[in-house]
């Protein structure tokens, strides 16, 4: 198993992640942690719902991946949609920032856990498998597929 340190480059240590370990990261067990991630997503967007919206109306239906494409450019180009350009390190330091809530939320709610009875996520419960961020959205998942 490979560690952060013995790693190169970020990229080579999530590749070294085996299926258990990216399920466990991305699994949330209670509704109070789903909360926190969509709050934390929130602040740091906006209402992904209502971007997803805009971004639904603008694209229209499209016949295929490149009108789509030339649809988003225009759209953002006109500000019709809001955008965030970003630099390679500023990704990096986001999905830095990923990690480290994301860390932070799960001992939190192991911690929260030996105290209190949390809610269980409606897909731990219902035995759905552990829920995932895109389904944080009850209209559906944050990211366009």
């Amino acid at each position: 198993e490979m560690s952060l340190e013995s790693a190169s480059t970020l990229k080579e240590y999530i590749q070294n992640f085996g299926p258990e370990e990216l399920v466990r990261l991305a699994s949330v067990a209670s509704l109070e942690a789903q909360m926190a991630m969509s709050h934390q997503v929130n602040w740091l967007f906006g209402d992904i719902s209502v971007l997803r919206d805009k971004l639904t109306e603008a694209l229209g239906m499209v016949q295929s991946q490149e009108e789509a494409v030339h649809r988003l450019e225009e759209a953002i180009r006109s500000r019709e949609i809001e955008s965030v350009r970003i630099t390679t390190t500023d990704l990096r330091r986001l999905v830095l920032e990923a990690v480290a809530f994301g860390a932070w939320l799960s001992d939190s709610e192991q911690e929260v856990r030996s105290l209190y009875e949390l809610t269980p996520s409606p897909q731990s419960a219902g035995g759905g498998g552990p829920s995932q961020l895109g389904s944080l959205d009850a209209a559906g998942p944050f990211l366009l597929e």
